[in-house]
């Protein structure tokens, strides 16, 4: 089985770089992923928090009189944001079903952190997938969510690979959303 599936490695990963005008070897570090019956690549997104507005003085033109006095805002009474210190570094996720058990597959995710950081990381997921007996064929990643799409009807000859995931009469009922783990 490992001969038909794909495997992720240093030399065979590239991405295109906007200023130099060329694909180029990417150089990442971490867990790739291997032994992948199909997979999908979706760009991640994290929502920004929504941060509050730094206090600006602004003095309006008084019609007479003197003019009024703009009092400086003491630094210690701004607003501290993190996300200006240290914004994230863009992302890629990588879904991918793995062999699992007794011929059996479950979607596995990977997040691909292109530069500054140029790791990926393996979320390690996919047992727990698995022990949900769900029929899990799909994802997408909107907005910053993951979600896992398929069917409650249990496992299929789907899950081994070798069904016909294009089948007109699969229905997908149900979904999963996966948490992003905090502090990547």
């Amino acid at each position: 089985m490992a001969a038909q599936c794909v495997q992720f490695k240093e030399d065979n990963l590239f991405y295109y770089h906007i200023a130099r005008k060329r694909f180029q070897l990417a150089d990442i570090t971490g867990d790739f992923p291997t032994d992948l019956l199909w997979y999908s690549i979706h760009e991640h997104r994290e929502r920004l928090p929504v941060l509050p507005a730094t206090p600006i003085c602004i003095s309006s033109p008084a019609k007479r009189g003197r003019p009024r006095k703009v009092l400086p805002v003491p630094p210690s009474t701004l607003p501290t944001t993190q996300a200006t210190a240290s914004t994230p570094s863009p992302s890629l996720i990588i879904c991918g079903w793995i062999p699992i058990k007794d011929g059996y597959a479950a979607p596995e995710l990977w997040q691909l952190f292109l530069t500054p950081d140029e790791r990926i990381d393996r979320l390690n997921i996919s047992q727990q997938i698995f022990e949900l007996d769900h029929d899990f064929q799909g994802f997408a990643c909107v907005d910053g969510k993951m979600r896992l799409m398929g069917s409650d009807h249990g496992r299929t000859d789907a899950d081994t690979g070798e069904g016909d995931l294009e089948n007109p009469d699969t229905k997908w009922n149900i979904f999963l959303d996966v948490p992003m783990p905090i502090g990547k």
